[in-house]
């Protein structure tokens, strides 16, 4: 079975709603090929369910949106800001279509699609440190990571870097997807009514790199197991569709990441 269309509108106004403060009206007419430059994002659903999810909106739309998104002038943004914006928005939704359909599914990364020339593009992959969960008794604690800035060999510059990164209208909106992304992760095997976000925005220091982090808990009476098949890999693993099977056809290969895990 497949989210109806009633379903999809749904999903894609609540998206909008929350993530941009924008409000979407329904055309129930034919829409018209475009007559600007457009962005294209496509994921695909795999496991019981086949399918794809793909998105397309104008550039000056797209602008628009990561203006309001990381709270910067339209002018100011970058073709990078503008396919983070279109890979996220994207990445929602499917999250939330996944989450419509009955089975055991999971999705791929965001394929940006873009110009006359249609060049494809993957999501950019940096290194850091991904904390996956912990459980004490009923209480499940997870802490999400996004955003990060290099260290500096020099302390004056070093600290400043953290405070850049601490005050970063973007990565402070990215890593709240994340958090909305693992929110909606725990939701299906936790208590109603339990999950929890903690500190958020936290600034943590690595060897390399300065990393954003925030925290969500719940409570839980799943099986190691069941959480497992809930929130691993977690939503800030940049592989996470690879290591969950997703068809390479749709996916480039990932290097190794995530390090080891240990269960005790």
């Amino acid at each position: 079975m497949k989210p109806d269309e009633a379903q999809i509108r749904s999903v894609v106004r609540s998206v909008w709603a929350t993530q941009l403060g924008l409000d979407i009206l329904d055309i129930d007419v034919p829409v018209p090929p475009p007559t600007s430059p457009t962005i294209t994002a496509a994921i695909h659903i795999s496991g019981d369910f086949h399918g794809a999810v793909r998105f397309e909106c104008s550039r000056n739309s797209i602008r628009r949106a990561a203006a309001i998104m990381f709270d910067i002038p339209e002018q100011d943004s970058s073709d990078d800001d503008e396919r983070d914006v279109v890979g996220e928005l994207t990445n929602v939704i499917a999250g939330n279509i996944k989450a419509l359909i009955p089975g055991s599914n999971s999705i791929s990364l965001p394929t940006i699609i873009e110009g006359s020339d249609y060049r494809v593009s993957t999501l950019d992959i940096k290194s850091s440190d991904d904390f996956g969960f912990t459980l004490d008794g009923e209480t499940i604690v997870t802490k999400p990571m996004k955003g990060t800035i290099a260290r500096d060999t020099d302390p004056a510059r070093d600290a400043a870097n953290a405070e850049i990164l601490r005050h970063c209208p973007k990565n402070r909106a990215e890593n709240m997807m994340i958090v909305d992304m693992m929110r909606n992760d725990l939701g299906k095997i936790a208590q109603p009514g339990s999950v929890k976000p903690g500190p958020v925005f936290e600034i943590e220091p690595l060897s390399k790199v300065w990393q954003m982090t925030s925290t969500v808990q719940a409570r839980t009476q799943a099986g190691m197991a069941e959480i497992f098949e809930a929130i691993f890999p977690c939503a800030t693993s940049s592989d996470r569709s690879a290591r969950r099977g997703t068809s390479s056809r749709w996916i480039v290969p990932c290097r190794p990441s995530c390090g080891a895990m240990c269960w005790r």
